[in-house]
């Protein structure tokens, strides 16, 4: 018997809602997400999503767990912490959903954008606007876009 737990959509195709997702497709939203974003045991994983949302509460905490890397939670998103968080703690991956992205491009901008050690970012909704300019400006490596991820669990490497 599989069961199943309860998680929040991001309501990209409509309202945020609850869903059901089971365990087996919890264990292979780790092994999906975990090989698509190249995570490692050495890996620090930084989450500044609610862990009851489908990006955190799966595609993070499944792939950290998976792998068995570092999990940095912070309390809530901050775009002026974000930066000094992800140095602070060293983090080599994150999970966002887009708006936290602009967010974060809206900060004023530093010489220190992009030292630091960040290299691979898992989410959705990155705005094809400014998605050049953030890998710019803050020298992401790796950004895995996937979408639908409650109705499915796959995910594709963008660069």
């Amino acid at each position: 018997m599989i069961s199943n737990n309860f998680l929040v959509t991001a309501g990209t195709t409509g309202k945020s809602k609850s869903a059901l997702f089971s365990h087996k497709r919890f264990i292979g939203a780790g092994i999906t997400w975990s090989l698509h974003m190249e995570l490692n045991i050495n890996d620090k994983y930084l989450v500044v999503l609610p862990l009851f949302h489908g990006n955190a509460g799966v595609v993070a905490v499944s792939s950290i767990m998976l792998v068995g890397c570092t999990m940095v939670l912070r309390e809530k998103f901050s775009a002026t912490n974000f930066l000094p968080d992800i140095r602070k703690h060293k983090c080599t991956a994150m999970i966002y959903i887009g708006e936290l992205w602009r967010y974060i491009y809206n900060q004023p901008a530093s010489p220190f954008d992009s030292q630091h050690e960040l290299r691979v970012a898992a989410g959705n909704g990155l705005r094809s606007e400014i998605w050049e300019k953030v890998v710019t400006r803050f020298n992401i490596k790796r950004i895995v876009e996937h979408y639908g991820q409650t109705e499915m669990i796959a995910a594709h490497p963008m660069i």
